[in-house]
Order: C-alpha cells, then structure tokens, then sequence
C-alpha cells in the first residue's frame, strides 16, 4: 500500500488503490482513508481536505471528479470522452427571440421593431479623453 502513489491519472489510482484495498482485508476505513489521502498528490489531497471528506467512499468519489491539471502543457484539455458525465449536454442551437416554453406570452409585434427604428435612440458613445468614435 505504500509503494502506491499518485502518478498518473487520478482515475488511475483510484482503480488500483481499490483493488490493492480488496487484498488487504483487516485494515481499518480510517487506514484506509489515511493511506489514500497521504499517497495522493498534493493539490488532489488539499482539495479532498478542502472539501471535509470524512470516509473512504466519498473521498474515493470526490477524487475521481477531480480534473487531472499536467504541469507545462496548459493548451491542451484534457477532456472527458463523454460529455454527459460532467453534466454537459448536446448543444442545441436555440432561437432566443421565440418565445419561452410555459411562460404563455406571445411575441408582440412592437418588441419586433426594426433595427433602423431602434437606432435613433442609441446615443453615440465617444472616448471620454478626445470625443473621438473609437
């Protein structure tokens, strides 16, 4: 149990830190979560703190959500290969002039008003150090 340490991927050291778990059968969940806490990587370790895990399930669940961040490569993301798991859903192009589901109100026809005739109440904006339009 010692020798395993987070390295890689922390889905990873979830995996094998519960299966190495199922070999050793009389250790404590207070060991257990003390062993999984001290053999994390600093940052996983002060988040799970951070966020008060008090038992070996939900700091085993809180760790898995956790996103890996890598050191010297920030443009790339690393992402999830589903986005449904992080609560991301298919995007879905929407009309945002429609009318909204139940709210019972129809389009009025004046809140439809051309561009033209809403311009001329648009004050002009000028820079506040030359009054120039940029």
């Amino acid at each position: 149990m010692r020798r395993l340490k987070h390295t890689g991927s922390i889905r990873d050291y979830v995996k094998e830190f519960s299966s190495l778990m199922l070999e050793i059968p009389n250790m404590t969940q207070e060991e257990l979560l003390f062993n999984f806490m001290d053999n994390l990587q600093g940052w996983a370790e002060q988040e799970l703190r951070r966020r008060g895990v008090q038992n070996l399930a939900t700091a085993m669940a809180v760790a898995e959500s956790l996103t890996d961040y890598k050191r010297g490569d920030s443009s790339k993301v690393e992402s999830l290969e589903d986005n449904h798991a992080m609560g991301g859903g298919d995007e879905v192009p929407r009309d945002h002039n429609a009318p909204k589901k139940g709210s019972g109100k129809t389009p009025n026809v004046q809140e439809g008003r051309g561009k033209a005739e809403r311009k001329e109440f648009t004050p002009k904006l000028k820079c506040f150090l030359c009054d120039g339009p940029h």
